[in-house]
């Protein structure tokens, strides 16, 4: 049954094309025995360069527990380590190794690959209409999620 508001509608396009992306992508980081955390952990690392489990733990949103357990798993499979830091031996580091980097450059090579079946049907214009559009939601998203609820809420 469609929405009588064309913006319910379009909301419920995003989150349709959003889980099928979601979907993809987990499908995709399963293959290399990774969950959403500890893809999310491994780009981190890479990104930031070695943290802490205090910091590993903040980051996601976890339990130290939980973040153990992601940490454990990377580590098992050769992509994470475990060091002592520089500066205080007490505190344990993680730091990505060189085959979780060789992992997460093979997840962005294969989702570019992905996407590019995804897309295939779309003209070059409906290509570039896409990316715009997705830049100006990405901004507006990160502009709401800056902003407290109610001023959004007052400006509709």
């Amino acid at each position: 049954m469609p929405f009588s508001d064309p913006r319910a509608e379009v909301l419920n396009d995003l989150f349709d094309g959003f889980r099928g992306m979601r979907e993809l992508f987990h499908g995709l980081i399963a293959l290399y025995g990774l969950n959403i955390s500890h893809y999310a952990a491994l780009k981190h690392l890479h990104r930031q360069g070695p943290r802490s489990m205090s910091q590993l733990t903040s980051f996601l949103n976890v339990t130290h527990g939980a973040s153990t357990s992601v940490i454990d798993r990377l580590a098992a499979i050769g992509l994470a380590e475990r060091q002592a830091a520089p500066h205080d031996r007490r505190v344990v580091q993680v730091q990505i190794t060189l085959q979780g980097q060789e992992v997460l450059k093979a997840i962005a090579d294969e989702s570019i690959l992905r996407l590019t079946t995804v897309f295939a049907d779309l003209s070059n214009d409906d290509r570039q209409q896409l990316a715009q559009g997705l830049k100006i939601l990405a901004n507006s998203i990160r502009t709401a999620h800056a902003s407290p609820l109610g001023e959004n809420h007052a400006n509709r």
